[in-house]
This record gives C-alpha cells, sequence and structure tokens, in this order.
C-alpha cells in the first residue's frame, strides 16, 4: 500500500469497548479465549438470538442472512439444539 494512503488509515475503536463493565455487547469481553474459542461463541449467541426472535428456522436464516441449510449445519457443529414449541 502506498505510504500516503497508509500514513491516512487510522483505527478507531470506541472507548466504551473497553469498559470493565461485564456486558453481552461487548465483543472484548471473550477472556482466556482463543481467536476459534471466540468466535464460536460469539456465532453461537447470534444464532440463538436469531431463533428466539424467529417463528421458524428459515425465517432465523433470512435474519441471519444465511440459507437455513447452512443454519442447520452450523447448529450441529456448534451442538445447538433448539425445537419451536407449537
Amino acid at each position: 500500500m502506498p505510504g500516503h494512503i497508509r500514513d491516512n488509515w487510522k483505527l478507531e475503536i470506541p472507548q466504551e469497548s473497553f469498559s470493565d463493565e461485564k456486558s453481552d455487547n461487548n465483543l472484548l469481553s471473550t477472556n482466556n479465549l482463543n481467536l476459534k474459542e471466540a468466535m464460536a461463541q460469539f456465532e453461537s449467541q447470534m444464532i440463538l438470538n436469531a431463533l428466539q426472535s424467529s417463528q421458524s428456522l428459515r425465517k432465523a436464516a433470512i435474519k441471519l442472512y444465511i440459507d437455513h441449510a447452512i443454519l442447520i449445519r452450523r447448529m450441529k457443529r456448534l451442538g445447538i439444539q433448539f425445537s419451536y414449541k407449537r
């Protein structure tokens, strides 16, 4: 990357990301996890949130912008079992 472009790049992270408070919204609160574990935890939480706020697997997949077959495979890989009560 040319120097004049590289010099203009700045990474800005909101200070609230580093707060000491425990929060579900704090993406940096994955203490003592490696990247693979942190990604699996984040992906599991995203999937569970979509499942709980949807009426079907297909609608949850739409919320996640993925195909329902991919959602099912990821649920199996992550060990997520979810059933909708009728």
